[in-house]
C-alpha cells in the first residue's frame, strides 16, 4: 500500500509527464494514475489529481497547452 507521500510523488510525475511531454507520446498511463491516486489519497493531493483528470477528460474544453 502506497503511504501519502508515494501517493503524492505518484500525482506529481503524472501531472509533470502530461504538461510537458510531447502530445505524439502515448500518456495513457497518467489518467490510470490519476485515478489511482484520487482513489486513495486524500485532501490536497485528491483534489489537484481529480482537476487534473478533468481537464484529461474534456479535451475540447481545454486546448492543448504549447
Amino acid at each position: 500500500m502506497l503511504n501519502l507521500a508515494d501517493r503524492t510523488r505518484n500525482f506529481w510525475c503524472a501531472a509533470y509527464f502530461y504538461r510537458r511531454a510531447d502530445p505524439s507520446r502515448d500518456r495513457a498511463i497518467v489518467p490510470k494514475v490519476l485515478e489511482q491516486v484520487t482513489t486513495k489519497a486524500n485532501g490536497t493531493v485528491k483534489d489537484r489529481a481529480a482537476t487534473l483528470l478533468r481537464e484529461i477528460n474534456e479535451p475540447d474544453r481545454n486546448p492543448p497547452r504549447a
